[in-house]
Parts: structure tokens; sequence; C-alpha cells
């Protein structure tokens, strides 16, 4: 478990305002420019789309190597101070891409990015056990999702009047103030990395999947990992699966995919802290995955069954309710892997073991749009039927494992 000790009242205040305002900027800027890179690559530069897929793919999978050593810096040097690193790398990343011209300048930038960028979540994680001490941190990153998701929102906002009749240079534009909404980040974290201490951990400079596998509870460790494959499916379902079911295999009507983006937006907001309060420790984090499970399985059922109505009213029922439940699955998911990670990450090497625990979840961004696409449009609704069960099962099995882990890692039982 992280150890540190808890700071003053008026302390703890001034860096969690600080955070959020850090963190609704940058994800302000980054809705702003997920909605509009689409054009800017595709209208604006005439790069084709597969290779737009292409160049971000191969960056995620750099990514995944990068995102292991990241943690082992982190350990080294501090996680806030890596993260003030890696906004800086982002803010040059970024403002890179203003100068692509081609392909291979976009496939250049674009790894150097995403390699760096994809994998920051676990670091920014174990910078808030840094930062905020004590069994409160599980309820930091709640409020952070949720002003990720306000930030969002706004941003998307800004994009749509961009796009209605933006130029080339107020895209570019656009891309400017993405890479600049990372700056506070810069300040924030060099700020905190000055007056917080890394503890023995920096000593040690990290340690390696392998020492972390030979390890008390590194098996069962690894398995909850691999779990969370499975169990990040939300995620690429909501964004990427649902969308093209939507369009190809229901009669809803054509404005559907935003009314479902809206549902999931509001539970995502409203969720999110209530949630992380519920689940402020391991027994209940652990056993609150079988629930989402569950209702992912619920949820699945009604995918499949809305394919099967011709009436649009009737498709778009079952699409609504299956994103009511996906939206509490993704929150209780997200809450729980929270507050799972921090406590199976020993004093020693927080960084290292969060890295690991997100290995999981980096290869479902990966890789998930991809299968989880062939599956559903492949199989159609016994696809559905078999994601909804997998998911299931591996809520079940990550549940165990992770309770598995605390017996032997932390000798803690949950």
């Amino acid at each position: 478990m992280i150890c540190g000790s808890t700071p003053p009242t008026a302390g703890r205040r001034l860096r969690m305002t600080l955070f959020a305002s850090n963190t609704f900027v940058s994800t302000l800027g980054s809705g702003l420019f997920l909605a509009v890179s689409p054009s800017y690559f595709h209208t604006a530069l005439g790069i084709p789309a597969e290779r737009i897929g292409l160049g971000l793919g191969a960056g995620a999978l750099v990514g995944l190597v990068v995102g292991f050593w990241l943690g082992r810096i982190a350990d080294r040097f501090g996680a806030a101070t890596t993260m003030c690193a890696i906004n800086a790398w982002r803010v040059l990343g970024y403002l890179g891409l203003v100068w692509v011209r081609d392909f291979w300048s976009f496939l250049l930038v674009s790894v150097l990015l995403l390699a760096v960028d994809r994998p920051a979540m676990p670091v920014n994680q174990a910078a808030v056990g840094e930062v905020f001490d004590g069994p409160g941190r599980t309820q930091v990153m709640a409020v952070v999702r949720a002003l990720r998701n306000i930030g969002f929102l706004v941003g998307v906002g800004l994009a749509a009047l961009l796009l209605g009749s933006g130029s080339p240079a107020q895209l570019r534009g656009a891309v400017v103030v993405n890479a600049l909404s990372y700056l506070p980040g810069v300040f924030f974290f060099w700020w905190v990395g000055r007056r917080t201490s890394t503890g023995p951990a920096a000593a040690l400079a990290g340690i390696g999947t392998r020492e972390i596998l030979r390890r008390p509870g590194g098996r069962p460790a690894a398995l909850f990992s691999g779990c969370n494959l499975v169990l990040m499916s939300h995620d690429t379902v909501l964004l990427t699966v649902l969308p093209l079911w939507v369009l190809d295999h229901t009669s809803a009507p054509s404005w559907t995919q935003p009314v479902l983006l809206g549902v999931n937006s509001v539970f995502a907001i409203a969720l999110q802290v209530p949630v992380s309060r519920r689940l402020r420790d391991g027994a209940r984090a652990a056993s609150s995955l079988g629930l989402a499970g569950g209702l992912f399985a619920a949820a699945a059922v009604c995918y499949a069954a809305a394919g099967a109505f011709a009436d649009p009213s009737a498709a778009l029922s079952l699409l609504v309710a299956g994103t009511c439940l996906v939206s509490v699955v993704e929150v209780v998911h997200l809450c729980a892997f929270t507050e799972l990670t921090f406590t199976l990450s020993p004093a020693e090497a927080p960084a290292s073991y969060l890295g690991f625990y997100h290995l999981g979840v980096n290869a479902q961004h990966a890789a998930g749009p991809a299968v989880l696409t062939w599956l559903t449009a492949g199989l159609l609704a016994p696809g559905w039927l078999v994601l909804g069960a997998l998911y299931a099962a591996a809520a079940v099995v990550g549940g165990h494992a992770a309770k598995r882990t605390a017996l032997t890692l932390n000798g803690v039982q949950t």
C-alpha cells in the first residue's frame, strides 16, 4: 500500500483545487482535439483514413512497451516529477502535429507522442498517491474522472463550432490549443514534485515485470491485470463498437448515438464520487466486480435484442437501457480498479505495480476495437452474448484474483 503522511487540510484543499483545474483544462483540450483531429488529418492534410489508423495504432503498440518503463522511472524520480516531464512531452508532441505535412511525418510524430501519452495513466494515478495519500485517493481519482467527462464535453462542444465552418488554419489552431492545455500540468506537477518525497522507492529505481511475477502474489496479480483486458471492454463498446452496431445492425434513428453518449456522460459525471465513497476498501472493490459483470451481461442482451426489432422506438429503448447498464459498469469498474490497484501496490515500487496492473487496460485500448468489432459485426447477436459471458467470467475471476493478491502480497485479507 502506498504510504505517506496526511497533508494539512488547507494544503490538501489547495492541491485538490489546482489538480482539478489542471484536469479540466487538459481534458477540454483533449475533447477539442479528438473531435477535430479526423478533419484536420484527413481533410486538411489529405492523409487517408486507413493510414491515420495505422499511425495511431503504431503509437499505441509502442506505448505498451514504454508504459512499464515509465513506472520504473516514476519510482526512481517520483511520479509527480515524471508527470511533469510527460506533460512537457505532450506539449511538444502535439505542437509537432502542426508541422505534419504527409503520412511519414504524421507516423513519426504519432509514435513519439503516443508512446508516452497513452501509458501515462498509471503514472498519473501514482502521482495522486503521492500528493493525496490515505483512503481519499480513490475519491480524488473519481473527481478527476468526473471533471474529465465535463471538460471533454465542453471541448467537443467547442469543436462543433469549428467543424461547422472551420478552415485548415482554425483546425490547426485547435491542435495548438490542445497542446497548450497541458502546460498547467507541467507547472502543477513540478510544484508538487518539489514538495513530495518519493520515499524508499527512489533508492530502488522500480522493479521489473519478472521480479513482480516472482514475488509473493505475482501470479494472481498477473491474472488480475489480464482480466482487466476484458473488463475494460466497456470503454471500447461505448466509443467504437456500439456506434457501428447502431448504424449497421439496428433500426434506431440516425440521432441515436449522440443520445447514447449523452446518457453515458450523465451517468459518468453523476456517479463517480458516490460510487467511490462506497468502494473505499479492497473488500468492497473486489466484490463489486461481480456486480459489474452481471450488469454488463444484461447490457449485452439489450444490445443483441436491439438488432432484432424493426420498430425504431423499440430498438432505441433497448439501446438506451443497455447504455444505462454499461455506464454503471464503467463507473463501478473504474472505481474498483483504482481502489484495488492502490491497495495492491507496495510502498517500495507503487508506480511499477500500477504500470503492471494497467498492462491489460493498455492492451484493450490497442487491440480491443478490432477484436470486439469483429466479434459483434461478424457474429451479430450471438457475438454480444459471447462478449457478455466473457465479461461476467472475467469479473468473477478478476475479483478472486485481487483477493488472492491482497492476501499474499500485502497480507491484508479483503
